[in-house]
């Protein structure tokens, strides 16, 4: 916990410092009033742009052994897992807004949505058990897009960040045993239920600029610690920004 609190706090640092270096509009003149060099006039440094995007996503840290976890408990109640699979990809959508604050360096903050629906099958003789769960991850992010100066290579960044998310595993389990109560009692994982948290980000991606206009973006990312457990979200988005000045 003290490493995942240390990190937006050195994140916070980093931003405040770079903010402080930001020159709007200023311009570097002479010392001696009678030179004739010219006056540079330094551009504004920010640029406001958000966009949307979609894209797929697993949890990386859960399935192993978590996977194993709801079969091993039907197995050792007599029933085998005959149809469907405990991982399953993840639709996302996300929304961003970002901040330029120099040709290096963007400050983006973010929300994405991610869930999925598993179903297993079950069967013990004429006995059938469907268990389900429906999964779904609420992030808020902030981060810092660092790129290489313009010219090549400037399209590409490195993202580093936090995370504010939530983790919500419902449990759903139907079937035909007339003792399905207390089967379905034992269906359980450790995650199940509501989970909130805090933890860091990474990620890499690319903008491909169309115009003035705005650019379509690529990205993937992982999130440590979703809902303040020990999962990891991996996830790849395609999507569009809009620049606004």
């Amino acid at each position: 916990m003290r490493k995942v609190l240390l990190f937006p706090l050195l994140w916070i640092l980093f931003v405040t410092s770079a903010y402080a270096e930001v020159d709007f509009n200023s311009a570097e003149r002479p010392v001696d009033a009678m030179s004739t060099e010219v006056v540079r006039i330094i551009p504004v440094a920010s640029k406001w742009y958000a966009g949307g995007a979609i894209g797929i996503a697993d949890i990386s840290d859960w399935w192993y052994p978590q996977n194993t976890v709801v079969d091993d408990y039907y197995r050792s109640v007599g029933y085998s897992h005959t149809n469907g699979y405990f991982w399953n990809l993840m639709g996302e959508i996300k929304m961003y807004a970002a901040y330029r604050m120099r040709e290096y360096m963007d400050i983006e903050f973010g929300y994405s949505l991610s869930d999925m629906t598993l179903s297993t099958t079950y069967e013990n003789g004429s006995d059938t058990v469907w268990s389900n769960r429906e999964v779904s991850i609420h992030a808020l992010s902030a981060s810092a897009l660092l790129r290489p100066e313009e010219g090549y290579g400037h399209l590409v960044y490195l993202k580093f960040g936090g995370h504010v998310s939530q983790l919500q595993i419902s449990k759903r389990v139907t079937g035909s045993p007339a003792n399905l109560n207390t089967i379905a009692a034992g269906d359980n994982i450790p995650e199940d239920g509501i989970s909130t948290g805090v933890g860091g980000l990474i990620g890499v991606g690319v903008d491909i600029k169309t115009g003035k206009l705005g650019a379509i973006r690529m990205e993937l990312n992982q999130l440590f610690s979703v809902g303040g457990t020990s999962i990891c979200k991996n996830a790849f988005n395609v999507g569009f920004q809009i620049n606004f000045n």
